[in-house]
């Protein structure tokens, strides 16, 4: 069964998504079978796996929507990877009032996680429900950080957002 690990910090710019794709690529390039999974409508992650189309079918958007991811992973050259779009910015509308709302990603990486070792997930600069969704999907989190005061001040809140979700 894979270890699912997301890299979150609500502040932008700290190296959130190079830390998430180059830990995936190092850990593929080990052996482990490895899935990156872009949760962030930026897509950084999707361009930084060599897809750089405007308009993506099979995103992490249409697996939210779905209940199953099974049809939108792509192969890497190495590791596997989930595709982020522009899209995934109103799926948080799309979810809020869907029964099992907090657990819509855990629901659609079920059918493909236990293909792997390791699931990163590459999260979105906010504290919100795609977070929420993010967290409850994985074992564990990453939170890079800059060495400054205000940097301390955000891992407060987002490791009370991680308690909340964990209980």
């Amino acid at each position: 069964m894979a270890q699912v690990v997301s890299f979150s910090n609500q502040k932008g710019g700290v190296g959130k998504t190079t830390s998430c794709v180059n830990l995936a690529c190092f850990v593929a390039s080990l052996g482990y079978k490895t899935l990156l999974v872009d949760f962030d409508p930026q897509a950084n992650a999707t361009s930084a796996m060599g897809v750089f189309d405007k308009k993506i079918e099979n995103s992490i958007y249409d697996a939210l929507l779905e209940g199953d991811a099974t049809s939108c992973v792509r192969k890497g050259r190495y590791a596997d990877f989930i595709p982020s779009s522009r899209d995934l910015a109103g799926a948080e509308l799309e979810i809020a009032n869907a029964k099992n709302r907090d657990y819509v990603l855990k629901t659609a990486l079920d059918p493909v996680k236990d293909k792997y070792d390791f699931v990163f997930i590459d999260c979105a600069p906010s504290i919100n429900l795609t977070l929420i969704n993010a967290l409850s999907a994985s074992d564990g989190v990453i939170v890079p950080l800059q060495c400054e005061y205000f940097a301390l001040e955000g891992l407060n809140q987002l490791l009370n957002t991680v308690r909340l979700v964990k209980k």
